[in-house]
């Protein structure tokens, strides 16, 4: 009986079945200072990441998020305005299995 409950259990966690969404998620956390680049100023990043892809089943299955989901200020020539920051490449992906690495001021 325990491993029936184990792996019904289990299937609820799967995003594909659950209807998992890191963005929604993000939208509905007031702590959250961004979910998207759009959410921010000028030429700042939203440092929110998280991988969607397709499932066999035609579903999408969407991975948990990281990142600190406020705005940064991309790097200039290598360095940061902010001397208390450090110019780091982070790798982003908004969403989709297509990754890009950006050098932000963290």
């Amino acid at each position: 009986m325990i491993p029936v409950l184990l792996v019904l259990a289990l299937a609820a966690c799967d995003p594909a079945e659950s209807g998992y969404d890191p963005y929604a998620e993000c939208m509905e956390d007031a702590d959250a200072e961004c979910c998207a680049n759009a959410d921010c100023d000028g030429d700042d990043v939203c440092w929110f990441s998280y991988i969607c892809s397709p499932t066999p089943d035609g579903g999408t299955a969407c991975s948990g998020w990281t990142g600190d989901r406020a705005c940064h200020p991309r790097c200039v020539d290598g360095s940061c305005a902010n001397a208390a920051l450090t110019c780091t490449p982070t790798e982003i992906f908004p969403g989709s299995d297509y990754g890009e690495t950006v050098d932000l001021c963290l």
